[in-house]
C-alpha cells in the first residue's frame, strides 16, 4: 500500500512541475502581457478604433426621486436616445413604447402609497447597453 502511494504522489509531483513550466514559458512567450488585456493589430500606422457606439444614457426630468403626488397618475419625461425602446414596469402597471424623439413623454398610473417604478431603454442599436433607473414615489391621498 505504501508503494502505490508513493508512485502516486511522484507522479503528482511531476504533473505539477510540467503544468508549471508550460505556464512560465506561456508568460513569458506573451511577453508578460497583464491578464485581461487585449492587444489589436492595425495595418499601417492608423490607430484602431472602437467600434462600440457611446453609451446611451436614460435621464428622468419629471418627476423628481421620492416624490410626493395627490394624484393616482403622474406624467414621465425624460429623455434618451433616438428610436429607443421604453419600457416601464411597477406593481400598477407596465408601459412600453418606441421613442419618436430624443425626448419622451407618458402618462403612468399609480397605486395608493409607495411606487417603485423600473424604466429600461433599449436603444435601437444592439451594440449599446440596455440601461435603466429606478424611480421612486409616493401617491397619497388627500383625505
Amino acid at each position: 500500500m505504501k508503494k502505490e502511494i508513493g508512485i502516486a504522489i511522484f507522479f503528482g509531483v511531476l504533473l505539477g512541475l510540467i503544468v508549471a513550466i508550460v505556464m512560465v514559458s506561456q508568460v513569458r512567450k506573451l511577453g508578460g502581457q497583464k491578464a485581461g488585456t487585449i492587444q489589436t493589430k492595425t495595418s499601417g500606422s492608423q490607430p484602431a478604433k472602437n467600434n462600440i457606439s457611446a453609451l446611451s444614457v436614460i435621464e428622468i426630468k419629471e418627476p423628481k426621486e421620492k416624490d410626493i403626488v395627490s394624484k393616482n397618475s403622474i406624467t414621465i419625461k425624460g429623455t434618451t436616445q433616438k428610436g429607443s425602446l421604453i419600457v416601464m414596469q411597477s406593481p400598477a402597471r407596465d408601459v412600453a413604447f418606441r421613442t419618436e424623439s430624443e425626448i419622451f413623454s407618458t402618462d403612468f398610473p399609480l397605486a395608493l402609497g409607495e411606487n417603485v417604478i423600473a424604466i429600461t431603454a433599449y436603444p435601437k442599436d444592439q451594440k449599446s447597453r440596455p440601461q435603466e433607473k429606478i424611480l421612486t414615489v409616493y401617491y397619497l391621498d388627500e383625505q
